[in-house]
Order: structure tokens, then sequence, then C-alpha cells
């Protein structure tokens, strides 16, 4: 059912395609209290994602879990005020790291001009509970499962499963309106962190871009991300040069060459 632009993806579980960046973003409720899946990409987007909640739930939010600590996912954070923010252990560190330069990166490039002075006022806010491998939330007593499947998309990505009704939010680890993200990934550990991944799909799957997605999908993407390993691995063995990998790549030869560059 489609609420407000929320589609409920299974009881008291939604999630909100925005056309900038075409980010999702979750939301999990409980009658007790609301948790959100990602924050978006600035306050000034965090502030319109708080009010589109609002427009759905008078729900308290209880909390914000982070996906992985990019940008278009973890920038809104500080618009939450001083609730709980969970991600991964290496979450703050990433953040620290890598904010400023994605940040600036952003703010120079030609189509996010519109976005400068938002991005100029966001304030990096970190996850302030962090987790390992596991975790369990409990809001209303309804449970949230928190995984660290390994490292993919970045070092620190987050799978939050609702477990009550077979719903899991898999973040950038899955996309589905383009090719893997390997700016910061681990290209050689992704597929095997995956499988990891495809064992916890019994139902719907909420990307972090794209439209809803299924085990299938999940799997055929694992499948690429597989057969981009292996070409690496051909490439770093000497059996293929870089442009003869990049063409026989299923994903575009851009989205290869940057594997690629990861493992040098």
């Amino acid at each position: 059912m489609d609420v407000e632009g929320w589609y409920e993806v299974a009881d008291q579980v939604w999630f909100r395609r925005y056309d900038y960046g075409d980010e999702n973003v979750g939301l999990i409720g409980s009658g007790a209290g609301l948790l959100v899946v990602d924050t978006r990409a600035s306050e000034v987007h965090a502030e319109e994602l708080i009010a589109d909640i609002r427009r759905l739930s008078d729900e308290p939010i209880a909390g914000v879990i982070n996906t992985h600590g990019h940008w278009d996912h973890a920038f809104g954070n500080a618009a939450f005020g001083d609730v709980p923010i969970w991600g991964h252990r290496s979450c703050p560190d990433f953040m620290a790291t890598t904010a400023e330069a994605m940040r600036h990166r952003l703010m120079t490039t030609e189509p996010f001009n519109v976005m400068q002075a938002a991005l100029r006022a966001v304030r990096i806010t970190p996850p302030n509970r962090l987790v390992d491998v596991a975790e369990v939330i409990s809001v209303g007593g309804r449970e949230i499962r928190l995984h660290h499947p390994g490292r993919g998309h970045t070092g620190g990505d987050l799978v939050v499963e609702v477990p009550d009704c077979s719903v899991v939010f898999v973040g950038d680890l899955v996309k589905e309106n383009g090719p893997p993200g390997y700016r910061d990934a681990y290209p050689l550990e992704w597929p095997q962190t995956m499988q990891h991944v495809i064992g916890l799909v019994d139902g719907p799957v909420v990307p972090g871009h794209g439209d809803l997605i299924d085990r299938s999908f999940v799997q055929s993407f694992t499948d690429q991300l597989d057969a981009v390993a292996q070409l690496i691995v051909a490439v770093m063995s000497e059996q293929l040069s870089p442009d003869q990998a990049a063409e026989q790549s299923p994903v575009h030869p851009r989205a290869f060459h940057q594997a690629l560059g990861r493992l040098r």
C-alpha cells in the first residue's frame, strides 16, 4: 500500500524512494517508536524526510540505523538530534577519514552545484551505537536484527533484518538501479559477503537505491560481483590485461576499472 509516498512492504515496515540520488530510506514502526534506516544526503534532505515521516506517523523516532557511512546515507544524521544512531564499528573512523573529501568532491562537481549550501552546512555525525558482527534492537517489543556480513561495498556495511515479516534492508551491498559501487569497496571479499546476505533473505529486499527486489535479484547481483572478482584475479595473475578483462566484465568498464583500482 502506498501512503503519502511511502510504500508499506510489510506491517509497519515502509520504504520511500527519493528522486535526489535515487536514494531509499526505510522506516520500521512498532507502536512505541520508529527506527529510520539511513538519513539521506544532507540535513536539508533529512528535514524533508522527517516531515514526510510525520505525515505518515506520529510515533516518536526512537533511533536511526546507518547501513554504511557514505554521504547519501549518513550526512543527514545530525537532523535527528540525540537519538541513538546504530552503525558498524568501523563507521566513525570511515566517516572521519572520508567525509570531508566526499563533501569537497560533491561541492566541486557540476551536477551538485545546487547542493553546495546544504553540503557546506552538514555537521558530520557518525553513529554512536556501534555494532561489531550482530546486534538485536527491541523497540516496543519488536525485534530488529543488525548484521555485519563482511566487507563489501565498504568495510562497514550493515544489513537490517525485520524477522517477524522477513524484510531486509541491504543498503548499497545491492543496487537495483545501476552497477555496484566500488569506490570504497572490497571487490574480492564482496561476493563471499553476499553469501551471508543471501542467507538472510526470505522475503522483500530494500536496496539502497532503486526498486524493491527479491532473492533472485540478490543472487543475480552476487553473480555479477563474483564475475568481476574472477576477472580481477585474472588481471592480477596476468592472464588478462585490464582492458581485456573490462571488455568481458558484466559491469560497465568504468566500474570494473574502479574495482581493479581498489586492488592496486
